[in-house]
């Protein structure tokens, strides 16, 4: 961990979706808590990997950590991360591109 909070890295094997029974447009990725994609990285071998950064502090009256930031989906004490599909779109990227 360090000052600003933990890094992860979300490895994903494709961007095919578990389902698409009408055989859909899509655009796929990690998203943020303003519904942006986030840009991804397609490593040598294969995988998509994500990039990205959980806040961490301390809960009110709480034993436990609270995550937060762009990435901490979800209601507060039980935040997940996002990976999303998007139909029709297009979808704005963190950077600002359109996906």
């Amino acid at each position: 961990m360090d000052q600003d909070g933990v890094r992860f890295r979300l490895l994903r094997d494709n961007d095919v979706p578990p389902t698409n029974p009408f055989d859909l447009a899509y655009w796929f990725g990690l998203q943020d808590t303003s519904g942006n994609l986030a840009a991804r990285t397609q490593l040598p071998d294969g995988p998509i990997s994500f990039d990205f950064l959980v806040k961490v502090k301390q809960g009110k009256g709480c034993e436990h950590p609270v995550f937060t930031g762009s990435f901490a989906s979800g209601p507060l004490g039980d935040h997940f991360v996002y990976l999303s599909r998007c139909r029709g779109g297009p979808w704005k990227m963190a950077s600002g591109s359109i996906a």
